[in-house]
């Protein structure tokens, strides 16, 4: 025997109020099983309101509630249905998950009836006016409304059907609830979740400030060389996803499986351009019941890998001139020397030919202690090598020329032991422009 046969309609046959229940039943079920065969992910929460003034008294309730529940029956409460009771809770609560219930239908209990009895339905007297003709006479009809209740997860949910909506963090000694803020409930539309709409418009500004940071560096287009060619890629990529997620943030329905998805994308889209590894992490299976530990650390891989990628790598050493020709340039922090790499930007009125040739053999680069003595004595000094294309790093300034620090010598040693870096250039460069920075490696 099944709740949910269809009604066989005969010629005389006695109808009884059953007849109808078993209608209603089976047209029911029959848009259940359509709904959940094609969208077996659209159940959970559409909206959630909780009381707050009542954590303070160690209970929890809600004000309102909308959504689908998983075997596909909406609700709006408090229109459809009663709000379910408040819960209370005590200091063995903490890190429990509350739950929004309703009992199943189910043919050992009656459908219409008390929650304590198990019934999916409360029964209540309705007032209804005649939607067909002018009348002003008033009917009373029964009407159901849903059962709800709220239930922790230790409690035996068999007999409900079931949505995560909170989590509590604390409860402390003064009895007051705190809920734990990074709780994601089992929802349909990610605006739903205050942590999922966080994310989705901070995420966004985040792509639109690295976007703009690398746009910045690459100045105009078709004015570098190879090195900017990853730059474009990422940040083809970085505008793809941007008004994706701007899209997100403002539109209603958006379920948070299509979210999940399309994180995966960007993050192994990313993780190719930015990572050490060039792959992506190891998503964890995407589980609707279960947001917070399938979502979080998407969420978290994809802001911590803009964040690393908006970290300033480059970091200019000013040059300040001093007497005699030579140039001096603080050195802020020891660890510059040992995880940097030194980066001087050349710009004069001359050929490319004699920046290579004559620029590195009458500059001298060393520590503000011995740079007198390397351009009296003649000594070498730091070495420089020119660079083939600009640094990724830098931001883009039309006409100079690069050149790279060697790291290997003994003045590059010396530097870690005294304050300022100093160069000098001998000869004549017109118009010469230098600047000097330090690239994180």
């Amino acid at each position: 025997m099944s709740l949910y046969n269809p009604v066989v309609w005969q010629d005389g046959m006695f109808m009884k109020p059953q007849h109808f229940q078993q209608l209603d039943r089976s047209q029911t079920k029959l848009a259940s099983m359509l709904n959940a065969n094609a969208s077996p992910l659209h159940w959970g929460i559409k909206l959630l309101e909780i009381n707050t003034q009542l954590l303070a008294l160690g209970k929890i309730g809600i004000t309102r509630a909308e959504g689908i529940l998983q075997d596909r029956t909406p609700f709006e409460l408090p229109l459809l249905a009663e709000l379910p009771e408040v819960k209370d809770v005590d200091p063995s609560m903490s890190d429990k998950v509350i739950y929004l219930c309703c009992p199943l239908p189910s043919e050992r209990a009656e459908a219409f009836g008390s929650l304590k009895e198990g019934a999916r339905y409360n029964i209540e007297s309705q007032e209804t006016v005649d939607a067909c003709y002018e009348s002003e006479d008033v009917a009373n009809i029964m009407v159901g409304k849903l059962h709800f209740r709220l239930m922790f997860d230790h409690e035996d949910k068999s007999a409900y059907t079931s949505i995560p909506i909170l989590k509590i963090s604390e409860v402390r000694p003064d009895g007051s609830v705190i809920l734990d803020e990074s709780f994601i409930p089992t929802c349909i539309d990610i605006h739903a979740s205050s942590v999922l709409n966080k994310f989705v418009t901070e995420f966004a500004s985040m792509l639109k400030h690295r976007a703009e940071s690398i746009v910045q560096r690459l100045g105009v287009v078709d004015q570098q060389g190879v090195s900017s060619v990853s730059d474009f890629m990422l940040l083809q990529a970085l505008n793809r996803y941007e008004p994706l997620f701007w899209h997100f943030a403002s539109a209603e329905g958006v379920h948070p499986e299509s979210l999940y998805r399309i994180l995966l994308q960007a993050e192994g889209e990313l993780a190719t351009l930015c990572s050490a590894s060039r792959r992506p992490i190891e998503f964890i299976k995407y589980n609707h019941g279960d947001l917070t530990s399938c979502l979080s650390r998407g969420l978290d891989s994809a802001k911590r890998t803009l964040s690393v990628m908006s970290e300033q790598r480059a970091m200019p050493l000013t040059l300040k001139e001093q007497s005699y020709g030579i140039r001096t340039a603080a050195i802020p922090d020891r660890k510059i020397i040992e995880n940097t790499t030194m980066i001087l930007a050349v710009k004069a009125d001359v050929t490319l030919d004699i920046l290579h040739t004559q620029f590195i053999s009458q500059i001298k680069i060393g520590s503000i202690d011995n740079i007198r003595d390397l351009i009296n004595l003649q000594l070498p000094g730091i070495e420089i090598k020119p660079m083939p294309v600009v640094p990724r790093a830098l931001p883009y300034h039309a006409g100079y020329t690069y050149f790279e620090l060697d790291k290997t010598g003994e003045e590059w040693a010396a530097l870690k032991h005294t304050a300022a870096i100093a160069l000098h250039v001998a000869g004549d460069f017109a118009n010469l422009s230098l600047q000097l920075w330090a690239v994180r490696l």
